[in-house]
């Protein structure tokens, strides 16, 4: 008689459920790493290879886990101990854990690269628009009350506010409040804060840095930095002249290591004064700051 045909042993539960929670963790790498790589537009080629030469080795590493927790579960069944499920659904549990850690924090690394190119492209679209519009200035920007000795060499935004400045002299406290207002509003000029010079003197102080350097601080990235000169009405015009020339541009030095973001500073003397009060008042640089 013949021995009838011997049946194949089915895998245990434990195996089983084993084998198909590793492929799930497999299955969800491989989707992860799809949706990195077809974000390609954030990272460049070469860190996309990198991270899938990483994730390769990581699912090499799984594979020897598994065969690991295989060849512990044949030696544990050898030697007649049972080895619990919750045990083995607690590892598989962690490394499922870790992997997704992993994964997210690709995710947020990837929306972090996403932010910082948005916020490039739209300051190069800014610098463009500024770029236009100083063009437009240029054109159309009335500039004629300058003098050509202080016109020359500032910027079309820059002309404008000194023509505009020009015209305040003589004026009253009410009427010059007005017109200052008026500047801000129309032309985007903002006073930031007044340096004062004893007489005969262009040095900036420590304490006038200090000032400076709060008022600097409270401006915005890409703006133009104007210092405007003055002089009491005292004097030399022809000294004065120097004087206050230098003064505005020794404020404005003392700006350049510490402006902002493409900021611009220029300097300009538009004269003898009396507008600021008592003669002492008008030995004074003014810092204005106008919006590019």
């Amino acid at each position: 008689m013949e021995d009838p045909p011997s049946r194949r042993p089915k895998k245990k539960f434990l195996t089983l459920l084993m084998e198909i929670v590793v492929l799930l963790c497999v299955v969800a790498v491989a989707g992860g790493m799809g949706w990195f790589i077809g974000n390609g537009d954030v990272k460049d080629v070469r860190a996309v290879n990198r991270q899938l030469q990483e994730e390769r080795t990581r699912s090499a590493e799984l594979r020897k886990e598994r065969a690991a927790l295989r060849e512990e579960l044949r030696i544990a069944k050898e030697g007649g101990v049972e080895k619990k499920e919750t045990d083995l659904d607690k590892l598989l549990a962690r490394k499922e854990a870790e992997w997704k850690r992993k994964l997210n924090q690709v995710r947020i690394e990837a929306e972090v690269e996403k932010v910082k190119r948005v916020e490039d492209l739209e300051r190069e679209i800014r610098l463009l628009k500024m770029d236009e519009r100083m063009k437009k200035e240029m054109a159309e920007g009335d500039d004629s009350a300058v003098p050509e000795g202080v016109a020359q060499g500032l910027t079309p935004r820059a002309r404008q506010v000194c023509a505009e400045m020009l015209a305040w002299e003589g004026l009253e406290s009410d009427a010059l409040a007005a017109a200052r207002e008026k500047l801000t509003r129309e032309l985007g000029a903002r006073s930031l804060v007044r340096v004062k010079f004893g007489s005969g003197s262009a040095h900036v102080g420590s304490d006038d840095l200090d000032a400076i350097r709060v008022a600097v601080a409270d401006t915005q990235d890409y703006s133009l930095l104007l210092a405007v000169g003055f002089a009491d009405t005292g004097g030399d015009e022809e000294l004065n002249r120097e004087l206050g020339s230098l003064r505005a541009r020794n404020t404005a030095d003392s700006m350049q290591g510490l402006i902002r973001r493409g900021q611009i500073v220029e300097s300009v003397y538009l004269g003898e004064t009396s507008r600021f009060g008592a003669k002492a008042e008008n030995r004074v640089v003014e810092i204005w700051e106008l919006q590019r």
